[in-house]
C-alpha cells in the first residue's frame, strides 16, 4: 500500500489517502494525532507527507513519526515535504508549529553502531529507526526528505 497522510482534497494518484477531514478522495478519515492508526504493522510500502508535518508540535511529531515507522514494511520509504524558513509557504501560514527543518531533523531516529545518536530519543518513547537517504530543496525553498525504515 502507498499512503498519503494529510492528503486533503489533493490525494497523490495511486495512493490511499488519510486525513482528519472527509474531503473528496480521502479513503481513511482519521486524526493523525490519535494512535494507533487504523493500519496493520508493516502494511505500507511508502508513506507520503506533503506540507503536513509542520502543522504539529514536537510531541505530536514524535508520535506521528513513530506511527509511520510502525506501519512501514522493513525498507519502506517515508517521503516528507515541508516548508522551511526561506520558503514563502512557511511565513504565510500561522498554523505552522515547526519551521526549522534541516538535514538533522530526523536524527532522533538515527542509530550508529546500534545506538541512537541522540540518546534522549528513547526517553521520549522513540523505538523506530530511519536512515536518511536524500534531502532536496526545491526552487520554492521547500525541503523534501526521503527516509528508509530500518527494521530487523
Amino acid at each position: 500500500m502507498l499512503l498519503d497522510i494529510g492528503c486533503g482534497p489533493n490525494k497523490k494518484a495511486g495512493y490511499v489517502g488519510m486525513d482528519h477531514y472527509n474531503f473528496d478522495g480521502v479513503d481513511i478519515v482519521h486524526d493523525l494525532r490519535h494512535f494507533p492508526w487504523p493500519l496493520e504493522d508493516g502494511s505500507v510500502q511508502l508513506v507520503y507527507a506533503q506540507q503536513i508535518l509542520e502543522h504539529f508540535n514536537g510531541w505530536e511529531l514524535i508520535g506521528i513519526i513513530e506511527e509511520v515507522w510502525r506501519i512501514l514494511q522493513p525498507g519502506g520509504q517515508f517521503v516528507v515535504q515541508v516548508s522551511t524558513k526561506g520558503s514563502p509557504n512557511c511565513g504565510k501560514d500561522f498554523t505552522h508549529q515547526k519551521t526549522d527543518w534541516d538535514e538533522f531533523s530526523f536524527d532522533m531516529w538515527k542509530k550508529e553502531d546500534g545506538e541512537y545518536i541522540i540518546e534522549r530519543g528513547p526517553l521520549y518513547g522513540i523505538k523506530g529507526e530511519f536512515r536518511l537517504e536524500q534531502t532536496m530543496v526545491d526552487d520554492n525553498m521547500d525541503r523534501t526528505y526521503v527516509l528508509t525504515a530500518v527494521k530487523t
